[in-house]
Parts: structure tokens; C-alpha cells; sequence
């Protein structure tokens, strides 16, 4: 069996509680030629401390830090990893996500055998620690592999980032580093905006082979961390706009394309935005200007959200019986 070198590059930022086991799946595949990168994001707990011992024990193992001249974050973190890596085929994993003991095998047995395809996306699972449960697989599918691009823009995730398994020579695209939310979902739509259908293959009847760590599953995000979702946002429309620009001579595309990013705008507006507007109103101004001058929404949605927001900050939103009440029910789906 042909057996090609498969680089595992893992960002990190203070997860010395969970890296380790992370680490101990990887150390415990059946397939051998494997190399994984770590690239520290400055962490200030043990982390250093515990990959130095992973780095003594096998020496497949390599511990990065983050080069001071780049940007802090993870996107920064699997740039510099894939630079150093030499691998034909690339796994980015995070730092606090498992992999099954034979995924690296079974992707590179499916990899061997279909060599014109570039992407492999295979199944993950989900699993909660608080409370423990571990049988909701995140790949959502379609029958249409185009149909993947479209999801992603409206937020309908189909996959997360360690399910894709990337031939090295194919990946035209890097992580932007300017992005510190919404990072695995602007980089698989770089990736389908470059990739053939054809060079893509969706592994529907697999077993699940790497698992995602969600620590609570009621868990509640801080204000800061919601603001940080707005500011990214941004980030976010500037680059997948620039992308979806390519194909204003193609009015379909274009137009459904824009179309699906309001869906994915409103979307966070709705479930981030909108209950936190006491402390986001000068976030959703940008946002809004940005919406509005880009041509997303008009005069009279403008309208509309200024006049949601009054209803929030009023905390009228839940009285029947007053047209707001309506709007805030239908409009904002």
C-alpha cells in the first residue's frame, strides 16, 4: 500500500485540559506516516510544558509558536502549520476535537483510490460534555453538490473543518487572518468558490471518524464575545462580497448568492444581535450601514430594524397586540 505522509495541523491557545487527549488520538491511529504540528497562539497555562513531553515521546510531534509579526488567532495558527508541513494530504484539527483511531487509514485508503479528486469531506460527531452525549452527526447533505456553496453562504453548515481531508498540491486557498469568528466557514466556501464539483467527494455512507467538543450544551456567550461575532461579521461580508462579485456578469448566481448572505446577516442579527441590542447599538449601525450601502437592504428595511431595535430596547417585543409585535415575529425569521 502507498503510503503518503498526512500533515495534522493543530492551532492552540491555552488548552493544556484538553489538547491532550486530542493528542493521544492522534498518537493512537492505526496509520503510521503522520506528522502533527501544533502552533501555539500564546497560551499561558502548561500547554508548552505538555507538548514538549508529546515532542520527547514521539517525534512526529512538533510544538510551534506563533511568529510574533502575524496576527493572534487560530487562522494565523494553520497558516504558519501548513507552510511547515510536508505532507501530501492535510487534516486541520482543533485543539479540543478527537479523532478515531483508523481515520487517518480510511481517508488515505479513500484517497488512493479516487487520485483525481482534490477534497474528501467525511462524517463528524458532536458531543457535549455537559451533559455528556455524543450521537448527533454535524454533516448536514444534499443531493446536489453545488447546493454545498449555498449552504454554507446562508449558514447551513454541511460540514466543519476536520471533516474535509485536502490533497496538499490542490489547496489554492488560505485561512484569512484578519477573521476570528465565522473562520471554518469562510475557508470552506474559498475552497468550493475554487474547487470543480467533480474534484470533490462527500463520504455520506462512512462512519463518523473525528468528534467536536461542545463543553455545555445550554452554554450562554458573554457580551464581549458577541460583539466579537459582530465585528467578524464584517470581516466576513468584505471577504465572501469580494467573491461573490466574480460572477456579477452571471445575474443568477450573483442574486442568489446575495440573497443567501442576508439570509446568513439576518440569521446572527436575529439569534446575536437583536436580544443584546443594549449593549451592541453601535455594532449593528456599522452592520447595517454596511448592509444598506452594499444594496442588501433598502430604505424601508432600514426602517424595519431600526424599529425592531426600538421594540427590543423598550422590551415591548413580547406584547400582543401591537403591530411591532408582528414584525418582530415575521421579519426577523
Amino acid at each position: 500500500m502507498h503510503t503518503p505522509l498526512v500533515s495534522i495541523v493543530i492551532p492552540t491557545y491555552n488548552r493544556a485540559h484538553t489538547i491532550g487527549q486530542t493528542l493521544d488520538s492522534v498518537l493512537a491511529q492505526t496509520y503510521q506516516n503522520w506528522e502533527c504540528l501544533v502552533v501555539d497562539d500564546g497560551s499561558t497555562d502548561a500547554t508548552a510544558n505538555l507538548l514538549d513531553l508529546y515532542c520527547k515521546k514521539d517525534s512526529r510531534f512538533q510544538y510551534y509558536k506563533r511568529p510574533a509579526q502575524r496576527p493572534k488567532g487560530a487562522n494565523a495558527c494553520r497558516n504558519y502549520g501548513f507552510e511547515l508541513s510536508r505532507g501530501s494530504y492535510i487534516v486541520f484539527l482543533d485543539s479540543d476535537d478527537l479523532l478515531a483511531k483508523n481515520c487517518i487509514e480510511t481517508r488515505v485508503l479513500v484517497a488512493i483510490s479516487n487520485p483525481s479528486i482534490s477534497l474528501f469531506i467525511f462524517k463528524m460527531l458532536r458531543f457535549y460534555v455537559k451533559p455528556f452525549d455524543s450521537n448527533e452527526v454535524v454533516n448536514r447533505y444534499s443531493n446536489i453538490k453545488a447546493n454545498y456553496l449555498l449552504m454554507f453562504l446562508k449558514h447551513e453548515l454541511p460540514w466543519q473543518l476536520t471533516s474535509m481531508f485536502i490533497k496538499r498540491d490542490e489547496l489554492k486557498t488560505r485561512f484569512n487572518e484578519r477573521l476570528q469568528r465565522f473562520q471554518d466557514v469562510e475557508f470552506a466556501i474559498k475552497v468550493l468558490f475554487k474547487t470543480d464539483t467533480e474534484q470533490i467527494k462527500i463520504l455520506e455512507d462512512a462512519q463518523p471518524d473525528c468528534f467536536y467538543r461542545q463543553e455545555d450544551r445550554h452554554h450562554k456567550y458573554t457580551i464581549d464575545f458577541i460583539k466579537l461575532i459582530s465585528k467578524s461579521l464584517l470581516e466576513y461580508f468584505n471577504s465572501t462580497d469580494t467573491m461573490i462579485n466574480y460572477y456579477k456578469n452571471d445575474s443568477i448566481k450573483y442574486n442568489k448568492f446575495r440573497e443567501l448572505q442576508f439570509v446568513f446577516y439576518l440569521k446572527i442579527y436575529r439569534n446575536y444581535i437583536l436580544p443584546n441590542i443594549a449593549n451592541l447599538k453601535s455594532e449593528s449601525y456599522v452592520l447595517k450601514q454596511y448592509m444598506f450601502t452594499n444594496g442588501y437592504i433598502n430604505r424601508i428595511d432600514l426602517f424595519k430594524l431600526k424599529l425592531l431595535e426600538f421594540l427590543y430596547l423598550k422590551k415591548l417585543n413580547n406584547i400582543k397586540g401591537i403591530g411591532i409585535y408582528k414584525l418582530s415575529r415575521k421579519w426577523v425569521k
